[in-house]
C-alpha cells in the first residue's frame, strides 16, 4: 500500500514539475492570439478596415473630440497606446482607469473606430466570490457527516453508517 502511494505521489510531483517548466518557457510566444495582435499593431497599414475585439484600460477621456486614449490589456502588454474614436457611443459613463472591451475597426496607425464598447466592472467578479461563500457551510456539513478525522493516523476515514 505504501509502495502505491509513493509511486502515485512521485508521478504527481513529476507532472507538477513538468507543467511548471512548461509555463516558465514563455509559451506566450507561440500563442496565436498574441501573434495576431503583434502582427496587427506592428503593421497597421496592412490591416486597415479590419474588425478587432480587445480589452483596454482608459488613460484619458476627451469628450469634446469623442476620443479615448487607451493602452491594451492583452498579453504581452507591450503594445503602443491607442486612440479610439467614439462616433456613436456616449462617453459620459467612461472614466480614467476603467477597463473596457472594445469592438471596432482599425482606421490608421494606432487609431481604432469603436462600433461597440462595454465597461468591465470589477465588483461583478467580487460578487461571484461573495455568493459562493454562502455554499461553504453546506459543503462542510456534507463533508463532515460523511468523513471523520482520525487523530492517530491524521487521515480522514469514512464514517460507518448505522453504527
Amino acid at each position: 500500500m505504501n509502495y502505491k502511494r509513493a509511486v502515485i505521489g512521485s508521478l504527481l510531483l513529476i507532472i507538477l514539475i513538468v507543467s511548471m517548466l512548461y509555463s516558465y518557457q514563455e509559451y506566450d510566444k507561440n500563442d496565436e492570439h498574441v501573434k495576431q495582435f503583434k502582427e496587427i499593431f506592428q503593421h497597421t497599414e496592412n490591416y486597415t478596415n479590419t474588425e478587432v475585439l480587445f480589452l483596454a484600460q482608459v488613460i484619458n477621456v476627451d469628450s469634446t473630440n469623442k476620443t479615448l486614449s487607451c493602452k491594451l490589456q492583452e498579453k504581452p502588454y507591450a503594445y503602443p497606446r491607442l486612440t479610439i474614436n467614439l462616433e456613436n457611443i456616449s462617453t459620459s459613463t467612461i472614466e480614467r482607469g476603467d477597463l473596457i472591451d472594445i469592438k471596432g475597426t482599425i482606421t490608421g496607425k494606432n487609431q481604432v473606430t469603436a462600433t461597440q464598447l462595454w465597461i468591465n466592472e470589477p465588483w461583478k467578479e467580487n460578487l461571484l466570490y461573495l455568493r459562493s461563500l454562502a455554499g461553504l457551510p453546506l459543503v462542510f456539513y456534507l463533508f463532515f457527516t460523511t468523513w471523520r478525522l482520525n487523530m492517530q493516523t491524521w487521515r480522514f476515514e469514512r464514517r460507518k453508517r448505522h453504527a
